[in-house]
Formats: C-alpha cells, structure tokens, sequence
C-alpha cells in the first residue's frame, strides 16, 4: 500500500489533495497512481471497493476518494453510500459506463463527481479537485439543523441450514443465489460454510482458486488488517460470486464466529445478496450464520425424523436474540400423498415454503450444472424463483406456500 502524510504544494501555501485509490482493476490502479503523483497531490492509500474502502475512508481521512465503478453498478452503489456516510471527503467517481442513468443513481448515492474513461492524468486530478471542492461546499450546506441518517445499505443475509444431510439444502442455497440475481438484477455472493464437504463450487460449475481458506489464512498473518473478502472471491458463469469452502476435507481450518461476523459485515456492505450454506446439523459457525440473517432458512424434509431434528435446532436457537422469529422453515422433497397438514411431528416451526420432488434435479447434478442453467423452466427452478421473487412479502410474514406439481 502507498500512504503518506499530508505534504505542502510547491507554492508552500496550501495543503496537497490527499486521495484515497479504491479499484479492484490492476491496471485502473497503477494510472491512478501515475496521476496522483503531481505536485499538489498525494496517494494517501489504496482500498478494494465494499468493506475496505469503507474501513480505510474512516481511519485515513482523505481529502478525495477516487473509486472506480463498473457493471455490477449495484454494489458500487453501495459502497458509495457507504463512503458517503463514513467520510467527510469529495467522493470522485470514474468509469466506463456513461449512460445517464448510472450517472443519476451514482450521484444520488453520494458523489460528488463523475467521469468517464478514458481520462487523461490531468482530467483525473481535475476530477479529484472538483470533488474536493464540492463535499466542501455541501458540507457547509449541510451545517444547519441536522437530517436523519441515511438508512443502512447493507445487502440482505440469507442462511440455509438443515438438522440433517439429505435435505437438499446445498442444491436450495446455490440456485437460490442464480434466482435472486436474475429476477432482482441483483449483485449476489454466496459463501460455503461447509468446511469439509462444500459442494457449492461443484454445484455451481466452476473450480476456485482461492476461497475462505485463503481468506482466514491471510488474516492470520495480519491480524491488524482490514480483512477484505473481495480478492478471494470466485466468478462464475451463472452471475454470482463465490467464496468456495476448501477443496481439501483435511484442510486445517479453524473457523470462529467472529470470523462468520467479519464475512457478513464486509460482503453484505457490498453486495444486495449474502446467500450463506452451513454444513448440515448445528454448529458454533451454522448458530452464528443463523443469527446473523435477515432471513434465516431451516430446510427440513417431510420426514419424522429430519423434523424432530429441526425441532432441536429451534430449540437450541431461542433466547438467542429474535434469530426464532425471522426463521422460515422449508420443506423440501414434498409429495402430494404427504402435504405440510399430515407432518408427522411439530418441527417448532411454522412452515413457510413447501418445494414438491423434482427429478430435473437429479438430472442437472449428473450433467455438472446447476438445475436453474440447465433447465430454467424445471418446477425446481420455478419454485426457487417464486421464492426469490416474493422474499420481501415472506419476510414481512407473507403465508406459507406450496411450490411445484407433481
């Protein structure tokens, strides 16, 4: 990272521009640095966009934050705000998408500036200059009765568990990540909890590099770090990301709840969509997942025993805080001889979704793809999609219902 303290202009009168550089691009990076090395100026750091660049606004007190935003505009959007309410100063935005909406939504999300690639150096300082000067003045309209704060922009967290294996539950929390980020538009990220058989990197169709493993044993090094999660992140093809559990079973890896709370807090302040998939039955790491949602998923089977299983976990969760009531239980491989009134124990829950059996599903695990790719109009896959689609109205207490036909 390059920091430096303020410095005097060569006329010794005014103090430089301190600007903070936020861009996941290597090359956006080194041009920025180019720039920003001109008399008058400093590069008072470097940040990942999301949580990082948030953290490094409120310890380093730049005079500029220059961030580069592209496609997905969503989560730029609320990193900017998040800048907006952490930090004081002139937030320039620079990009390659230029048409008027996404500069209408990125000024209403707290810029001060925004132009568009390519920029010559002197065009980025002078949107370094003109935003500088504008938080100035804004601050000095702002200087009168104080307004309510801006409401908080993190991204929803949704955690799918299960009591037991078999429920399907991995299959539920990756395709429910591919829907959301269809019928939202949304930028989504999934993180595997399932430290020694995640399946979501197989279920997604891709092979990571790097992944939770890499996370934590970074962090470890540099305890005093910010943490950013972004740079372990994998793309995959079906337009969410993902931060895979380790390809090893016999990885050492020692998770902590606070590290469950870390990931949370840096990717839900980056991205709409948090979808997290524990290992199935309980655990210190699934109980912290569970608590830190907004919307907390049990997936159960119709089963007497997977049902006394989930009664357990629902046991075990109250007096933890409200985690009880934004829980909604899903029952999955439903028959039409064996509906949601004939369960045969009280799982503690009042079911909230009820999926019937799909052997699409067993299709789209044989050819390596998810079901939502390989057969979008599969009942599975329009279960899941209703789902995404009505998440708000179930959160508010929307009725159970029953998804897919025999």
């Amino acid at each position: 990272m390059v920091t430096g303290r303020p410095e005097r202009s060569s006329a010794g009168a005014d103090p430089t521009l301190r600007v903070l550089l936020v861009t996941s691009d290597p090359e956006v990076l080194e041009a920025l640095r180019r720039s920003f090395r001109a008399p008058g100026f400093s590069v008072a750091g470097e940040a990942w966009p999301g949580i990082d660049a948030v953290r490094r606004a409120a310890a380093l007190r730049p005079d500029v934050v220059m961030m580069h935003v592209e496609e997905p505009i969503v989560p730029a959007l609320r990193t900017a705000q998040a800048l907006a309410d952490a930090s004081k100063a002139g937030l320039a935005i620079i990009s390659s998408v230029d048409d008027l909406e996404t500069v209408r939504r990125v000024m209403n999300a707290g810029a001060h500036d925004f132009a568009t690639l390519p920029l010559s150096d002197d065009e980025l300082r002078d949107a370094a200059t003109r935003s500088a000067t504008a938080a100035g003045r804004r601050a000095v309209s702002n200087s009168g009765p104080a307004t309510p704060q801006r409401a908080s922009t993190a991204g929803r967290v949704i955690t799918v568990a299960s009591a037991r294996g078999g429920t399907g539950k991995s299959t539920i929390a990756a395709n429910l990540a591919i829907e959301l980020a269809r019928t939202r538009q949304a930028g989504v990220v999934v993180v595997d909890l399932d430290l020694l058989f995640g399946s979501v990197a197989m279920m997604l169709d891709t092979l990571p590099d790097l992944g939770i493993q890499e996370w934590k044993r970074d962090r470890a090094k540099n305890p005093g770090g910010a943490g950013a999660v972004s740079p372990y992140l994998t793309e995959t093809r079906t337009g969410v990301r993902l931060l895979a559990a380790p390809t090893d079973p016999d990885a050492e890896l020692e998770l902590t709840p606070t590290d469950v709370a870390d990931l949370v807090t840096d990717l839900s302040s980056t991205y709409d969509y948090v979808v997290i998939d524990t290992a199935a039955g309980y655990s210190e790491l699934a109980g912290a997942a569970l608590e830190r949602a907004t919307l907390p998923i049990l997936v159960s089977t119709p089963e007497i025993g997977s049902l006394r299983a989930v009664h357990y976990i629902v046991e075990r969760l109250r007096g933890h805080g409200d985690v009880t009531e934004r829980m909604a239980l899903l029952i999955n491989y439903s028959r039409a001889f064996n509906t949601v009134r004939e369960l045969p124990a009280d799982p503690g829950l009042d079911v909230r979704w009820e999926i019937r059996h799909d052997v699409q599903v067993l299709r789209a695990a044989a050819s390596g793809v998810p079901v939502s790719v390989h057969k979008a109009g599969a009942m599975f896959a329009r279960s899941l999609r209703e789902i995404a689609s009505s998440i708000e109205e179930q959160e508010q207490g929307g009725r159970r219902r029953v998804l897919g036909v025999i």
